[in-house]
């Protein structure tokens, strides 16, 4: 009887997870301060760790994750060690941390609350979102009247310079005839020199007429590529020239008093001329919206 009992005197107690961690970091020659950066916690989680002192921890779930990593940056079996700190963790804190189901990290507890707190509050930005979405529908099919208008000036203004061209070109030819009726007393040799006159005159006027007509009736010029632009040109007068969705590869020119304050909405995607010359838009632009004024 005295020898059995010696021998239970004897044994030694088993060590806790928290003594078998701290015994095997020393054995590494590390410190709490070495650790901790390893594993991204604090020192003092780490010293309550290696102390048992579950008290100072989050939650068991938390100190299960803690034991496991730190077992693992010591090369230990964290299955050993979590088995040893089952016989020490106070099983009510499993029962107030969390249920016992499954080990859900800080996210995963976050979005579960986020869905059960707060979902009447996505529903709201979803009918936000619809309402917005309907809302920009409508005013891109009620927008499309300008340019209608704009394409329909701009069609009679082309129709009523070509009706204008040919007219003129066709009045020289009908008073070219005149010249060789007045030119009936003149000798046979000069007769062949009138006809040529008429050939090359009308060439050089039809061409005159239209450079001229371009340069009058327009002073600025807004073109797209293949994307759509919102457009506003607006005069020295306050007279809106231009306000408008131009279509891809779109044109739209009008004419009035300068300075001119412009805005167009899509700027890499639109090309701008002023008297003919280019205008560079990058430096006016901010977030692909350009806003400048042309004198």
């Amino acid at each position: 009887m005295t020898d059995i009992s010696t021998q239970q005197d004897a044994e030694p107690a088993p060590l806790s997870s928290g003594a078998m961690l701290r015994a095997a970091r020393e054995a590494k020659g590390l410190s709490v301060a070495e650790v901790a950066e390893k594993l991204k916690l604090s020192q003092r989680q780490i010293m309550a760790l290696e102390a048992d002192d579950f008290a100072s921890l989050p939650g068991n779930t938390f100190i299960r994750g803690f034991v496991r990593n730190y077992a693992r940056c010591l090369d230990l079996d964290p299955q050993l060690l979590l088995e040893q700190l089952a016989q020490t963790l106070p099983q009510e804190r499993v029962q107030i941390a969390m249920p016992p189901v499954s080990e859900a990290t800080a996210y995963e507890k976050g979005m579960e609350v986020g869905r059960t707190g707060s979902s009447w509050l996505v529903w709201v930005f979803v009918v936000l979102g619809v309402l917005a979405g309907v809302g920009g529908v409508f005013w891109y099919l009620q927008k499309p009247a300008a340019p209608e208008v704009a394409v329909s000036d701009a069609t009679r203004f082309q129709e009523r310079g070509s009706i204008e061209s040919p007219v003129q070109s066709s009045a020289i030819p009908v008073a070219s005839p005149v010249v060789p009726l007045q030119a009936a007393s003149v000798p046979a040799a000069d007769i062949p020199a009138p006809p040529a006159l008429p050939a090359s005159a009308p060439v050089e006027d039809k061409n005159t007429a239209a450079v001229t007509e371009a340069t009058a009736g327009e002073l600025i010029r807004v073109q797209t590529t293949e994307s759509s632009s919102w457009v506003q040109v607006v005069d020295a007068d306050g007279r809106v020239l231009i306000e408008q969705l131009v279509a891809p590869r779109g044109e739209r020119s009008a004419t009035g008093r300068p300075p001119l304050r412009i805005k167009i909405g899509n700027a890499p995607k639109t090309q701008l001329y002023y008297r003919g010359q280019r205008v560079d838009l990058e430096p006016h632009t901010r977030a692909d919206v350009a806003t400048l004024e042309l004198k």
